[in-house]
């Protein structure tokens, strides 16, 4: 457990999780300034409460937490337990319900791109509730009945292009306009979902579907390329491959994904 690597962070400053590129952004400018911001600040992202430390090797860098901190995790904390294989998480996908389904990206939404309320005691220590509603979102069972916790990885993680074969709840504050392929008779055939970085606008991935598929998803309202894009907060299952450098993913199912329109103020 003290092993696993740690996509994600809970900055206990402002009470949001952040995405691991945010302290690498910063660290490659200014290193210093980077530890002296986050270092000692940043916990697990589900649980709020085990604190995570930070590998900085020459190749590898991430987020850890230590052997001696793993017991402060809450006791339902869904990286308490082992990650769930390719082949459970598919197993999982295929039985599972639309409503279940539904239910796990729309509190994975919630929890992971939503500001969090910091509630302090009087020794000024983080004090955080016991949901386990919304930890069962992050575990699923396999056939041995062994729980097991579900991969989630943020849009802007930097570790995003690792381990693309494998199915993922995926997840971020985004910019999104649809782009439509036609035939030679200027038939449509498919649509393709461009998600781009909120800040620079640079594409992250493409996502495409059917005219079935995407005729579900009207409810988002989404913009075509002709338009300005709009920000969403998404979230979503798929297995990513690369194409022309960018990651590329086939939505089967309107199950998979879930927008929430971001309204300007």
């Amino acid at each position: 457990m003290g092993k696993k690597k740690y996509n994600e962070f809970y900055f206990t400053e402002d009470g949001k999780i952040h995405p691991d590129s945010d302290y690498w952004d910063l660290y490659n400018k200014n290193k210093n300034e980077a530890m002296k911001k986050f270092d000692g600040k940043m916990n697990c992202h589900l649980c709020f409460m085990a604190p995570l430390t930070v590998a900085k090797g020459r190749k590898l860098k991430y987020f850890r937490v230590n052997q001696s901190d793993v017991s402060k995790h809450l006791k339902n904390c869904p990286y308490l337990l082992d990650e769930a294989t390719k082949s459970e998480v598919k197993k999982f996908y295929e039985s599972a319900t639309d409503e279940d389904i539904k239910n796990r990206l729309t509190i994975c939404m919630n929890k992971m791109l939503k500001q969090k309320t910091k509630e302090k005691s009087k020794n000024s220590e983080l004090t955080v509730k016991k949901d386990n509603n919304e930890f069962e979102a992050f575990i699923i069972k396999n056939k041995e009945e062994k729980k097991k916790y579900l991969p989630t990885i943020s849009l802007y993680s930097q570790h995003i292009r690792e381990e693309l074969d494998r199915l993922k709840i995926y997840y971020g504050k985004c910019k999104v306009y649809y782009r439509i392929y036609t035939n030679k008779n200027e038939e449509i055939k498919r649509y393709y979902l461009q998600v781009l970085n909120n800040k620079t606008n640079k594409l992250i991935c493409s996502l495409s579907t059917s005219l079935a598929v995407f005729g579900y998803l009207k409810y988002a309202n989404l913009p075509n390329e002709n338009e300005n894009y709009k920000e969403y907060y998404l979230c979503f299952f798929a297995e990513f491959n690369i194409k022309k450098g960018y990651l590329n993913a086939n939505l089967k199912d309107s199950r998979m994904i879930l927008f929430k329109e971001i309204e300007n103020n």
